[in-house]
């Protein structure tokens, strides 16, 4: 698969779990610079009227926001290893819904461009994608191997 998707030209980018749940991460994954925005208000005060104010915005995107501007020239496939430790995250919540929200966005193609995860791990795989929503896995996508050595 992914020489099939490097001969039509597509991003291949090795991940690791943090750009699953973190969007800085994940856009120093894809080798890109990631900037906070900024953001000017002017708030009416009545003992200042007119006074201008600049206000630093954190960078609120999500792992998702960043996959679906990444704008590649065809797709890209996203490939992780060790796949079964994405159950981990069960039992922390910001981390749990940030990795449930972007493997569910890649799985329900959501994205303006194709985006597949090629996932390997071992024994719990199957159970870790389906602790994040992810339960059906197309014909033949799906392949376990069961215990190494």
């Amino acid at each position: 698969m992914a020489l099939d998707a490097l001969e039509k030209r597509w991003g291949v980018v090795r991940i690791n779990f943090d750009d699953l749940y973190n969007p800085v991460h994940m856009t120093q994954t894809l080798g890109k610079p990631y900037v906070s925005s900024k953001q000017t208000s002017i708030k009416a005060d009545l003992k200042l009227l007119g006074i201008e104010h600049l206000e630093e915005v954190a960078g609120e995107a999500s792992v998702s926001y960043v996959l679906e501007k990444m704008n590649p020239r065809r797709g890209v496939l996203l490939i992780l290893d060790e796949a079964q430790h994405v159950g981990d995250f069960k039992n922390i919540p910001d981390k749990k819904i940030q990795v449930t929200s972007t493997l569910k966005r890649i799985h329900n193609g959501e994205f303006p461009h194709p985006v597949i995860l090629l996932a390997a791990g071992l024994g719990q795989t199957e159970e870790s994608f389906r602790l994040h929503g992810v339960s059906r896995f197309k014909g033949g996508c799906f392949v376990e191997f069961g215990d190494v050595g």
